[in-house]
């Protein structure tokens, strides 16, 4: 996988993380709080299908540009220069997460994509828009419940977080094979299985 850092506007760089796998174009928007490259196994089925793959950083992520808050749309603009930079014609936009927002703005508001996947997104809603108007009732009863504790809630997640967060992510790859532990233990940089980069 490479690192390359595209001006997506004037002054503006883009870090994009490229897999290069064919003559079609996947981008996928990352989530949040960090971006990661894909594992090798992704990599791996993406390039079995013929696809290239782009994974944008938004701006402030790790080497990109730094450019304040901005409506949603605007990444589009950087989506359209890194497809255009990498010279094709047309792509397949996929987001994860708070990625899924971008994927969706990709394919409202850019010509050139033929197809989008949102994966387990996020993404923003008008006032009117209700989330819970089709949920079961005891969905909706579990939902009020919530909301009731909430500032207990806060409470407790805020004495359980730092335990949480002192545990080691890593057990989960105890087992796995060295390849994946070390794509693991690098969540913003690019690995390889000799080297980081």
């Amino acid at each position: 996988m490479e690192t390359l850092l595209i001006e997506t506007a004037p002054g503006v760089i883009t870090q994009t993380y490229l897999n290069r796998g064919g003559d079609k174009l996947i981008i996928w928007h990352h989530g949040m709080p960090s971006p990661r490259p894909f594992s090798p196994q992704m990599a791996e089925l993406f390039n079995s299908y013929g696809y290239t793959v782009a994974i944008p950083l938004r701006q402030g992520y790790a080497k990109s540009t730094a450019v304040g808050r901005r409506p949603i749309a605007e990444d589009t603009k950087v989506t359209k220069a890194v497809v255009a930079h990498l010279g094709f014609d047309e792509f397949i936009t996929t987001g994860f997460s708070a990625g899924g927002a971008r994927a969706l703005a990709d394919l409202a508001l850019l010509d050139n994509v033929t197809q989008g996947i949102d994966f387990a997104g996020l993404v923003p809603s008008t006032e009117e828009f209700n989330p819970f108007e089709n949920a079961p009732e005891d969905e909706l009863e579990f939902f009020d419940l919530i909301r009731e504790f909430g500032p207990e809630l806060k409470e407790q997640f805020t004495q359980w977080a730092p335990g949480f967060l002192a545990n080691d992510p890593m057990a989960e790859f105890a087992n796995a094979d060295e390849e994946t532990k070390a794509w693991a233990n690098c969540p913003i940089q690019i690995c390889s299985t000799s080297n980081r980069i």
